[in-house]
């Protein structure tokens, strides 16, 4: 049985973010040291397009996290890349990466920053990576696509 879904994750399911923020703050109110709090904050944020307050949630998360969880430093890319910071975002994939070498979407999104780098062979790479992790990532097949299309 999957584990149950907080009530701010049901809000946010439902894009009443709003709420979904207002259930994290009181979470993190009662209990500051949960990370887990912070990264779903920090998700919610992200929908939202406020990327600085997502970007802040995740680096607390990352501070928190004593197990180094692949997902935080994955998240925190996706808020860097949003923003344009393809540097930052790239460091953090790669420590994603590092932490779970297994994740095929880790290295779709890696490839998606180097392709808007104009990286595109480190971007087919990535692809290439994704794919062989996962054949039926469909997001790979289409980014290597379009990589090969820009050549």
């Amino acid at each position: 049985m999957p584990p149950p879904i907080s009530r701010g994750e049901a809000y946010s399911k439902k894009g009443d973010l709003n709420r979904a923020i207002a259930d994290y703050d009181k979470a993190i109110n009662l209990e500051p040291k949960d990370a887990l709090a912070y990264r779903d904050r920090g998700d919610t944020f992200f929908e939202k397009g406020d990327l600085d307050p997502a970007i802040a949630d995740y680096d607390k998360a990352i501070s928190l996290d004593q197990k180094k969880e692949w997902a935080n430093y994955f998240y925190r890319g996706l808020a860097y890349h949003r923003k344009g910071n393809l540097d930052r975002a790239i460091e953090d994939y790669d420590e994603a990466i590092s932490l779970d070498p297994e994740r095929a979407p880790v290295y779709v999104v890696l490839g998606k920053a180097f392709y808007d780098k104009g990286d595109l062979n480190r971007a087919i790479a990535n692809y290439d990576k994704a794919m062989s992790l996962n054949p039926k990532d469909a997001l790979a097949y289409r980014g290597r696509g379009d990589t090969f299309y820009s050549k």
